[in-house]
């Protein structure tokens, strides 16, 4: 082949990697022009980690997603470009997708050959319109000239327009940052933590001196930290009820003002005997959103949620998030994650337990994590496959349970997580993932059964970063004097 020549073909499965490398480098003009022109906080809400929704959008397409079929361009035996397109049957428009040439072989003509021999294949295919969309910024004009070139005409001009909203001054998450606007923390924390010797949380109110479980911090836009967990107290309105979500605050996570009032109280018909494992996330229009376990008198434990504009008064939100007859479900973690199809770019995955209902105990028990995923909050669908299985006997031989899963800069995962067996009540663990979906355990536990404050029970944890750069990790504990409480560890070398 003339070194010159540019030769099309169809896609072959080894090409993926290549096409993949050359996407990213063609589109950084791109993102990096809407970098320049947004303002911080929305360039970081729409497009953080654009190179993995770029990356999977075009995998999609050489996937054959939607009938897709993508041609590769080579020079001289090497990839150079490609462009995908899809048939209409319906409407009779055919359409040229994500395509690109690498930046080091652009304005040879290649593009124009692309196009020309997709357009001939639409043609063939029944065709009897071609339409493409793009950018009218500076950044896109190259692709602009090029579709000119070819002979695209008719224009629908477009443009994209960006408001902030000001929340009121009581709202608690005015800066949302999308996929680090929780669970995320740029540096792994690893898994040498330090356990404090202050009690976070004690069972001293008559709301929760009968009990104190589960703890979910956040971080306050305006400075500081808010803790949500589980108590009981012989002051509860519900007498039947086991438990309820109460709150506290705090500057520097480790001394904590308990607010008064209850967050979430028992209520029917899903949760008329507890609501416990609190897990609050920000929403993008502002407003908060509490994922949180619920059981009934009758029936399996569910996933419902509740929302918020302060965080302090919560209203149920209807329906139930997830549930089956056969399974139990609960202590859910939810993490956004790239949706190429949400208006946003962002859908949320939610990891939780599933216990078998009744509870039994065995490794054979199907007591494990998994996860569900949805484009909007409310209505999720379970993914396949177990995220933590339970595989240790004498950790893990009545559950793996309480995911606390951390995004890192990187785009891998840390999971905290917490096994019981019959012979010892928990302990912290911990697992990485390179995709949140595959997961390897690491070694022993984290955190263990092992001084007076927490030598019968270590569970439910939860990681905040700090100002200083260290971790701070949360948990569950029932000392010697069987009293629970929420103690902590800080992460160190």
């Amino acid at each position: 082949m003339n070194s010159t020549t540019v030769s099309l073909r169809s896609f072959k499965g080894n090409d993926l990697q290549k096409i993949l490398e050359i996407a990213v480098a063609a589109w950084q003009p791109v993102y990096r022009f809407r970098r320049d022109t947004l303002d911080a906080e929305l360039y970081a809400s729409l497009y953080t980690n654009w190179e993995d929704r770029k990356r999977e959008q075009v995998q999609q397409a050489c996937e054959g997603k939607h009938n897709a079929r993508v041609l590769i361009a080579e020079l001289a035996g090497e990839i150079v470009g490609f462009v995908s397109y899809y048939s209409d049957n319906r409407t009779g428009v055919g359409e040229i997708g994500n395509n690109a040439v690498h930046p080091h072989y652009q304005k040879r003509g290649i593009a124009t050959d692309m196009y020309y021999a997709a357009m001939q294949d639409l043609r063939e295919s029944g065709m009897s319109y071609v339409k493409v969309e793009t950018g009218g910024d500076p950044a896109h004009a190259p692709a602009y000239r090029a579709y000119r070139k070819v002979g695209f005409e008719t224009e629908l001009p477009g443009v994209k327009l960006f408001k902030k909203l000001a929340g009121d001054s009581g709202h608690v998450s005015g800066d949302f940052s999308g996929i680090r606007s929780v669970h995320y923390i740029a540096d792994d924390p690893g898994l040498t933590w330090l356990k404090d010797p202050e009690v976070s949380i004690s069972p001293d109110s008559p709301l929760d001196s009968l009990s104190i479980l589960t703890p979910n911090v956040v971080r306050l836009p305006q400075g500081g930290f808010r803790i949500y967990y589980t108590g009981l107290g012989p002051e509860r309105p519900v007498e039947s009820s086991q438990g309820y979500i109460l709150s506290a605050v705090s500057t520097d996570g480790l001394i904590w003002q308990k607010e008064p009032g209850i967050r979430l109280d028992v209520h029917e018909p899903d949760a008329s005997r507890r609501v416990l494992c609190p897990d609050v996330i920000p929403l993008p229009d502002g407003r908060w959103r509490m994922y949180f376990e619920a059981r009934s008198s009758e029936g399996p434990s569910v996933i419902l949620s509740a929302i918020s504009t302060d965080g302090l008064e919560w209203d149920r939100e209807s329906g139930v998030r997830v549930a089956d007859p056969e399974w139990s479900f609960g202590s859910p973690r939810c993490i956004y994650v790239e949706d190429p199809e949400s208006p946003t770019g962002l859908g949320y995955r939610l990891y939780f337990h599933h216990y078998s209902y009744p509870m039994q105990s065995g490794l054979g028990a199907q007591n494990y994590i998994i996860s569900a995923i949805s484009s909007d909050g409310l209505q999720f669908e379970i993914e396949p496959g177990i995220r933590v299985p339970q595989e240790d006997a004498k950790r893990e031989s009545y559950a793996v349970y309480a995911p606390e899963v951390i995004r890192l800069a990187d785009a891998s995962y840390r999971i905290y997580y917490s096994g019981w067996s019959d012979e010892i009540r928990g302990g912290i663990f911990s697992a990485s993932s390179r995709d949140g979906l595959n997961w390897i355990k690491d070694v022993g536990p984290l955190l263990d059964l092992d001084r007076p404050l927490d030598c019968r029970m270590v569970s439910e944890p939860c990681v905040i970063s700090l100002d200083d750069g260290r971790c701070r990790l949360y948990y569950e504990a029932e000392g010697q004097d069987k009293r629970r409480c929420i103690l902590s560890a800080t992460s160190g070398e």
